[in-house]
């Protein structure tokens, strides 16, 4: 009994083995993506300050023996022009990576934080050196690009009309212009001055004051010269910092100004004729120096003189 059965069993393997094994399936087609920004799965970009950022895409090539030819075209806001392969050719069961740059993009002219959808699109061209059959396009590559914070307080500090006294305080305008692409605002105002007798101060209403975009704001700082003070030229620096960069972790400066201050002392005894009068002081200088040219003659010169005089009477 248990011969018969061996013998079938062996008869079923054989019959199982003649059996033709079904042909492993063969990977076709292909793909592409956009590489996603560092740190993130996400395909969003911020644009530099100079309007430029950089990316990429890839293709993958799932074809086991001939190559892939595919043509790139870029969707992009913002009026943008790119630097890119417009073709990329990407071997047999190979996967490549292609980078562009997006660029040309006056940001300030938008503004901060505005965002806009860009694409790349690939379009099968040819499989090795056949021309594709059909149209096979990958459209599905989106991404974001988005306008960065540009800051640009600039500062005008306008010069005084004319000279200061000692004694007295002089105001000086100082404008704040917002020429970034977000509202902004003073953070830290600094003011430096040359000489040690001249307090400047009024820079503190410079800070916290929110100006939009294309605004200004204007303050008067005061410039008082105590009345000790010489007859001197003195430099005076404003600087501000923006609340916007502070934002970020910028600690620049914006924006700084100098000008030039003339501090004039007040004549001794008040301001009159000064130096065209003409007083005792003036007079006694007048003889000192005359007098300063002339030794005087000895007293006893006349009296030799005298006596020489008689003795020749006498000869004669």
């Amino acid at each position: 009994m248990r011969i018969p059965q061996l013998l079938t069993a062996l008869l079923l393997l054989g019959m199982l083995a003649n059996v033709p094994v079904a042909a492993q399936e063969v990977p076709i087609g292909w793909e592409m993506g956009l590489t996603p920004a560092p740190g993130s799965e996400e395909t969003n970009f911020t644009l530099g300050e100079n309007g430029e950022v950089g990316l990429s895409f890839w293709v993958r090539n799932d074809y086991d023996t001939n190559s892939i030819t595919v043509t790139i075209e870029y969707d992009l806001p913002f009026s943008a022009d790119v630097s890119g392969p417009d073709e990329v050719e990407v071997g047999a069961g190979d996967n490549e990576t292609f980078t562009f740059t997006v660029k040309d993009v006056t940001v300030i002219d938008f503004d901060a934080g505005q965002s806009d959808d860009y694409e790349v699109e690939g379009r099968l061209a040819s499989l090795g050196s056949v021309p594709a059959p059909a149209p096979d396009v990958d459209n599905d590559n989106e991404g974001m690009l988005v306008i960065p914070h540009i800051v640009g307080l600039d500062l005008s500090l306008e010069d005084p009309s004319g000279a200061s006294n000692a004694g007295t305080a002089t105001e000086l305008t100082a404008v704040v212009t917002n020429n970034g692409n977000a509202p902004d605002s003073v953070r830290v105002a600094t003011v430096d001055d040359t000489c040690p007798l001249l307090e400047v101060s009024g820079e503190q209403a410079l800070l916290g004051v929110s100006i939009a975009k294309g605004g200004t704001h204007t303050v008067n700082l005061t410039a008082s010269a105590s009345p000790s003070h010489p007859t001197k030229t003195c430099r005076i620096e404003l600087s501000i910092q923006s609340q916007g960069d502070w934002n970020v972790g910028t600690l620049r400066t914006a924006d700084s100004e100098e000008i030039t201050l003339k501090i004039e002392s007040e004549p001794v005894g008040g301001s009159g004729g000064g130096g065209s009068s003409s007083g005792d002081g003036d007079s006694d200088d007048g003889d000192e120096i005359i007098s300063s040219n002339f030794a005087p003659l000895p007293i006893w010169l006349p009296l030799a003189a005298l006596a020489g005089a008689a003795m020749l009477r006498r000869r004669d």
